[in-house]
């Protein structure tokens, strides 16, 4: 069984080769490309690809952390073009994008390699999430520079405070389509992600602002050395 095809004439493959460059050329893209790098080559970052949370966070529990210690993929040279899963709207309560929630038809059984199709559409929220954390993270550093130490802390207490009480981690507990069970997944792994990079970063934010600066300069923040442990 093959993999479903993605352009059925030449029409549509060149239309998506000129769609494709427009992005490569655009400011996103460019972001999408330095993520990338990070992602295919995380020792000439100074990382290894290893989840950057301790076993125990003081305030986190255990089962938020089992979910951001997973190890994840994101798909090579990433089209970000995935629906929005709301982790970073108020109040940072994942939604699964309707689309997700068609089930797999008999002829897509027949001639579909659904596998492969779940596994691509995991990788590609992947990639989407993993975006979002590094610009968010350099977010929150822009506020440090410019609004200093006391206004980050309070941002990240009152953001993490919203994520906690939002934070709902059974993605065993509801009968759903295969596509979006997959989505569900991937949902609750970043916002455990998230969670866990904010209850650190707060760490450090108290800690002064001169080991804050310090751990930004090193790359140290988790955000900064999450990477994937494949891009294959």
């Amino acid at each position: 069984m093959g993999r479903r095809a993605k352009y059925f004439t030449v029409a549509e493959k060149h239309e998506a080769k000129r769609i494709q460059q427009a992005k490569y050329k655009a400011n996103r893209g460019k972001a999408e490309r330095r993520v990338q790098n990070c992602v295919e080559n995380p020792a000439s970052h100074g990382n290894p690809p290893s989840p950057p949370f301790p076993t125990t966070i003081k305030g986190i529990p255990a089962g938020i952390l089992s979910y951001a210690r997973r190890s994840f993929r994101i798909l090579p040279g990433p089209s970000l073009d995935v629906p929005d899963l709301c982790l970073y709207t108020r109040p940072y309560k994942l939604v699964i994008p309707v689309s997700y929630f068609t089930p797999f038809s008999e002829y897509d059984e027949l001639f579909t390699d659904i596998a492969y199709v779940l596994d691509e559409t995991a990788q590609a929220f992947n990639a989407q999430q993993y975006l979002l954390l590094k610009e968010k993270g350099n977010e929150r550093c822009a506020l440090f520079k410019s609004r200093g130490r006391e206004v980050l802390a309070q941002r990240l207490d009152e953001e993490l405070a919203q994520r906690l009480q939002s934070w709902e981690g059974d993605t065993g507990s509801k009968d759903i389509p295969a596509q979006a069970g997959v989505v569900q997944e991937v949902g609750v792994e970043w916002a455990a992600r998230i969670i866990c990079c904010l209850a650190l970063e707060l760490q450090l934010v108290k800690s002064g602002s001169s080991v804050y600066g310090q751990a930004l300069r090193a790359k140290s923040l988790p955000w900064q050395c999450l990477y994937s442990s494949s891009s294959t």
